[in-house]
């Protein structure tokens, strides 16, 4: 009303209400939400591009070719005992950029070891989404097909500016050469001395003993649906979950239903119905403290091509018409008689892909199933775990969220209308 009055346009109105919005939860807070969305937007695989040709190596070159023909070098090696430890900022993109092409040229990864700093309160500075940064750039290389990849994070209270004026702060340690970095990431010195990169090896080890990783990494079905039930067992039922389409126990109303998720040629059939099953009643049993937050792009392809997102991508094959119209029924009758399912408008989208579970302000778990693979992550840094439940919980108060009636008018839509795609 106020902004009416004051007889101003679209783009001074949008500044106006994000700088109310901003005055009303507190700029850090307002941040570390714009952050996670920007995050989620950012989460797919990455993928190489062409990097820098081979120069000549000398004692002192810029960094990125210095950095590069050292690592293609250890690449090119027939030793499989290489390993690569770095503390480079993870906002140093280059760096996981070659690791995806030489990974591509070679066929084969080389372990890395990277520390970082995780600031303890980031709410107390300006730069308040210094750690969800990090999660930003790394987490993309871990959906990647680097498979041997370990982030680790300890506390410090050093900012970026803090490095300025350190000599050569940032170090790749490539077991027979080492490389050190300027603060501005532009210039490099490489040392081959055995004596001066044992010393670096050995303070690296030592320093990773008071690290803790930032994530755990399960690419195999099977251990992660292991681990998935240990979660459930250790920390409850999740408290958010947030993906493309409804969670999968929306979509039934009853157990025995679970049959048609996977086809009998998949090894994990009997254990995958059997989990689903057991969380089915726990489910239930524990809707009222449960919220999902789902896409209604998500549920209109669901719709049209009756294939899942999420978790279960990996195992069900596409719905027939049939089944996906008794299964969006299911879902519009839980969505009006219960209050846990929050639907984004087009406004808010998630990628396909992606599945992300909060577990009260402990634990955050994505799990990435595209072109099924599937890598299951969890994150405990306490930080990043509340940026990401205040995230979820500011959902049901803000722009992006459709009304019931919007989301059950789609529903019938969808229903009602003949451009579902057959499947076999």
């Amino acid at each position: 009303t106020f902004c009416n009055h004051l007889r101003i346009n679209n783009s001074e109105k949008e500044d106006l209400l994000e700088c109310y919005t901003m005055e009303k939860i507190g700029k850090a807070t307002y941040q570390n939400r714009k952050y996670v969305q920007s995050l989620l937007k950012h989460l797919s695989p990455m993928t190489a591009t062409a990097v820098s040709p081979d120069l000549e190596i000398n004692t002192f070159l810029q960094s990125n070719s210095l950095l590069y023909n050292a690592l293609k070098k250890a690449f090119q090696t027939q030793d499989t005992s290489l390993s690569i430890r770095t503390n480079l900022p993870a906002s140093y993109e280059y760096f996981f950029y070659v690791l995806n092409q030489l990974r591509m040229e070679c066929k084969k990864s080389i372990p890395v070891k990277h520390i970082f700093n995780i600031h303890p309160n980031p709410l107390s500075i300006p730069e308040s989404t210094v750690n969800l940064e990090k999660l930003y750039y790394i987490v993309p290389f871990l959906f990647s097909d680097y498979k041997d990849y370990y982030p680790a994070y300890y506390y410090s209270r050093n900012l970026d500016i803090d490095y300025s004026v350190q000599l050569y702060p940032f170090y790749v340690i490539i077991d027979k050469e080492l490389v050190l970095l300027s603060a501005d990431l532009k210039k490099g010195i490489i040392h081959t001395d055995t004596l001066t990169i044992n010393h670096y090896i050995t303070a690296f080890d030592r320093a990773t003993k008071e690290t803790t990783p930032l994530v755990t990494g399960i690419s195999d079905p099977r251990t992660a649906l292991i681990h998935y039930n240990n979660i459930n067992k250790n920390y409850g039922s999740p408290s958010y979950s947030l993906e493309t389409q409804p969670c999968i126990y929306a979509y039934f109303s009853d157990p025995d239903h679970f049959e048609c998720l996977c086809s009998d040629e998949i090894p994990e059939k009997e254990s995958l119905v059997a989990s689903c099953r057991k969380n089915f009643n726990t489910y239930y049993d524990h809707l009222e403290n449960f919220q999902c937050i789902c896409t209604i792009d998500g549920i209109r392809r669901f719709s049209q091509n009756g294939k899942l997102s999420g978790a279960l991508a990996t195992y069900a094959p596409p719905f027939s018409v049939s089944k996906r119209k008794q299964m969006l029924s299911c879902f519009l009758t839980q969505l009006k008689t219960t209050n846990s399912f929050l639907v984004t408008n087009d406004t808010f989208r998630m990628p396909e892909h992606i599945q992300i579970e909060l577990y009260g302000k402990k634990l955050v778990c994505i799990i990435y199933t595209e072109h099924n693979n599937f890598n299951f992550i969890i994150c405990t840094e306490s930080s990043i775990c509340e940026a990401f439940y205040d995230f979820a919980g500011s959902i049901a108060e803000s722009e992006h969220l459709a009304s019931n009636d919007e989301v059950e008018k789609e529903i019938i839509t969808q229903l009602n209308q003949s451009t579902m795609v057959a499947t076999n």
